[in-house]
């Protein structure tokens, strides 16, 4: 999965999210917690605010059909981000 700086992020993306760096790092963790398979398309998961401003996946196309065939379930995120260092956690549970 390779990320670019202004093809990494959706507008839906950059619109409610505040740190477009944490975002990225965040599609990486994606492809990381699926094995990294080829073919992954960084579009296919978005990251949006949830209740309270907790970060919330969303797979679509090449993400969720590797989601659905490694029996992925629910998906953890957790996303910091300071000085312009970012980290993100996703954990995919099946």
């Amino acid at each position: 999965m390779l990320l670019l700086p202004h093809t990494s992020t959706t507008t839906t993306e950059l619109q409610r999210c505040r740190s477009a760096h944490s975002v990225r790092t965040s599609k990486e963790a994606v492809a990381k917690a699926l094995g990294a398979p080829p073919g992954l398309s960084h579009l296919d998961a978005e990251v949006l605010p949830g209740a309270y401003g907790r970060p919330e996946l969303r797979v679509l196309g090449t993400v969720a059909e590797v989601a659905v065939t490694l029996g992925v379930l629910r998906w953890h995120v957790s996303l910091t981000h300071d000085a312009g260092v970012a980290v993100a956690y996703v954990i995919a549970e099946g």
